[in-house]
């Protein structure tokens, strides 16, 4: 920053230092012009009375020495202002030089201005989680009052407007990709009712899909399932079997292992489609958490399992007519057959398995 302030200095000393220059040569303009205009007189010559052909030429002489003192004196004005024009040919490209680095320097600064906003931003989310550390139960009025300060911050980006047109740009890109999944979500679904329902037990928004068993690998050793869903929570993992039953399970606890029981308080099973079998969408909440949902590996038989009594075992698609259900673990409310339709030792076999990451 140092080396940039100098150079521009040594350019605005360069142009200061012309100005003089500049102003002799108009001076020396004015006054050699107005020389010329004096000198320009418009003589008659021809022969007076009572004039002798020499006093006649004598004059004559003399009107000829002014005229080349006229054309003289005209042409120093044009040498002198051709001169002038050179000095100030001379200071435009200086300024023109100063205009080119103050151009070069609006990335420098507007980096250097960026970077400062990056460090307030952050600062301000500092004091931000220091005020939630203290003061808990304000949660969402102090979230809410660092997001205003960070929005207003925003604004004196240099670049705020790209920013900001590319921001709106990703939000339409992500709304379109919401709208597709959300659509495709909706093909799984037979009503909107199933979708409104759904996000009704969890509290949350149907969100992407993670799995679709028309699109991905669910074989053993080749399936994608525990890849696609590991490390993942809020998630809803909805099953159609080959007799029209749908149903499914919710995880709320984040499925960080293979092979290992995840404890959830908040898992539910729920059935959508019964094949009349209930009157209505029904959900069933966990007895049991400490093993509410347990996710196979790659080269197990079994895609996944519900409850520690295996509530829902799914298997993998070489073996889905393995599956089955066997009621335990969850709450059912004295309705038996509430899932597939039947338990062990009967299975079912599934048709189609979506997992949805709600929001």
């Amino acid at each position: 920053m140092e080396e940039l302030i100098n150079k521009n200095n040594q350019l605005i000393k360069e142009v200061v230092e012309t100005l003089p220059n500049i102003q002799q040569s108009i001076d020396d303009v004015n006054n050699n012009y107005q020389s010329y205009l004096e000198s320009i007189k418009n003589e008659v010559f021809e022969l007076k009375e009572n004039e002798t052909y020499s006093e006649a030429i004598k004059r004559g002489e003399g009107i000829f020495d002014r005229m080349d003192e006229t054309e003289r004196r005209r042409k120093l004005v044009i040498e002198k202002s051709q001169e002038t024009i050179n000095q100030i040919e001379i200071m435009k490209n200086k300024i023109s030089k100063i205009i080119e680095e103050c151009n070069n320097d609006e990335e420098t600064f507007g980096k250097t201005r960026n970077e400062l906003i990056d460090k307030i931003i952050s600062i301000e989310e500092m004091i931000m989680k220091d005020k939630l550390f203290r003061r808990t139960e304000e949660t969402d009025t102090i979230t809410s009052e660092f997001n205003k300060k960070k929005e207003e911050w925003k604004k004196h980006y240099s670049d705020y407007l790209e920013r900001k047109k590319r921001k709106e740009e990703e939000e339409e890109k992500e709304r379109k990709k919401q709208e597709e999944e959300r659509l495709q979500i909706m093909k799984g679904m037979n009503s909107m009712e199933e979708m409104r329902q759904i996000e009704e037990w969890t509290n949350k928004k149907v969100g992407n899909v993670l799995f679709e068993s028309d699109v991905d690998d669910w074989n053993k050793n080749t399936s994608v399932f525990d890849q696609k869903i590991k490390n993942k929570e809020h998630i809803m993992i909805v099953i159609e079997d080959e007799e029209g039953n749908k149903f499914g399970g919710y995880v709320n606890s984040k499925i960080d292992e293979v092979e290992s029981c995840i404890t959830d308080q908040k898992s539910f099973l729920f059935s959508l489609e019964s094949k009349g079998r209930m009157k209505r969408m029904m959900k069933f909440d966990i007895k049991e958490p400490r093993c509410a949902f347990y996710l196979n590996s790659q080269t197990d038989d079994c895609l996944f399992e519900f409850g520690f009594g295996h509530d829902i075992c799914v298997f993998k698609e070489n073996n889905k007519t393995q599956s089955y259900c066997y009621q335990r673990s969850f709450e059912y409310n004295g309705i038996s057959n509430a899932l597939c339709g039947k338990q062990l030792p009967e299975r079912f076999t599934q048709k189609r398995i979506m997992v949805i990451e709600m929001k």
